[in-house]
């Protein structure tokens, strides 16, 4: 109810109670020897009883049974309710513009442990400062408890595009992956070292600096790859393994103040079955080198991908453009 009354309902349930009664009977005769001659039948009682017959008829055939209600137990009523829904800020970092989605994960052994597990405290990472357009925001590292900041960046990376948390060497601990305009960063998950950069992406990357890379395994070897746009990545050294020619996953920018496309969100996945993950932008799929899987010949845009019928078939949703008004 929007009105604010309480209310209760209380649904009165008519069961169904079947009681059978059956009987076992047996002849004066032991069963477990000493009554009958062994390798004999039981001579039974000297009647048409046959114990040793197996079709043993042990009902009448017309049997009637009566329904009777049930009470209802009233300790099952919940009392229906409405209310608001009034978040408490219950802490909060800095002052200045924060730009971008944060993500948060495990990425300090905060437990002492010796690794990463469930228990550890998650750490909130995110860009401060930069520049739109450019990049330049530092990454900052908070942990989720409200006990301090785990790590600060000195150089600047991204600004207002995404990260992407995963363990890129096969060292069991975690790397986050950043990107601004036309360069693709990891850095320690438990210290914010630079681990590697891959620069010159510029034209498979938004120029506007809004790019969401994601970690997979795309050839299927045990190891990570790291892909932003139209380009895969080798996700220990950041060398350039593939690089597609069409799309980036940009949906076409159709506001005003800007002409281009708008974010770049490709999406990793096996599209037919044979264990490498192909990369999937609105116009094109790129196999792991960077050729192309297929193309529908129409413009770029955002996408994602699911199984809608449980029949094992890849549907790529494609969102074609993206308006913002005046």
């Amino acid at each position: 109810m929007h009105n604010g009354t309480r209310s209760s309902m209380t649904h009165r349930r008519t069961s169904w109670i079947l009681a059978v009664t059956a009987g076992l009977g047996c002849s004066e005769y032991k069963l477990t020897g000493g009554g009958d001659a062994a390798g004999t039948d039981d001579s039974g009682r000297g009647d048409d009883f046959d114990p040793d017959d197996p079709i043993v008829d042990a009902c009448d055939d017309d049997i009637s049974i009566s329904a009777r209600d049930v009470t209802l137990n009233a300790e099952c009523d919940v009392e229906l309710s409405t209310g608001t829904f009034s978040p408490v800020v219950e802490w909060n970092y800095g002052s200045s513009s924060f730009c971008g989605p944060p993500v948060v994960a495990q990425l300090v052994d905060t437990n002492s442990s010796g690794s990463i597990d469930p228990d550890d405290t998650p750490i909130i990472v995110l860009y401060q400062g930069g520049t739109p357009g450019f990049g330049g925001g530092r990454v900052v590292a908070l942990y989720g408890d409200n006990s301090g900041v785990a790590w600060t960046t000195s150089a600047g990376y991204g600004q207002d595009g995404g990260f992407a948390v995963g363990d890129l060497d096969g060292d069991r601990w975690p790397e986050v992956v950043t990107a601004d305009i036309s360069r693709v960063c990891a850095l320690d998950g438990q210290t914010g070292a630079e681990r590697w950069c891959a620069a010159g992406l510029a034209g498979a990357m938004d120029p506007m600096g809004y790019n969401y890379p994601a970690i997979a395994d795309m050839d299927g070897d045990g190891l990570a790859e790291v892909t932003i746009g139209s380009v895969i990545l080798d996700g220990m050294t950041g060398a350039l393994r593939g690089r597609g020619s069409l799309g980036i996953g940009a949906a076409p920018y159709e506001g005003t103040g800007w002409t281009g496309n708008y974010g770049a969100m490709s999406v990793p996945i096996d599209l037919d079955g044979d264990g490498m993950l192909e990369l999937v932008t609105g116009n094109a799929a790129y196999n792991f080198d960077g050729s192309l899987k297929w193309t529908n010949g129409g413009r770029d845009g955002l996408v994602a991908v699911a199984d809608f019928d449980g029949e094992r078939a890849v549907c790529v949703i494609h969102a074609l453009s993206t308006l913002v008004a005046p």
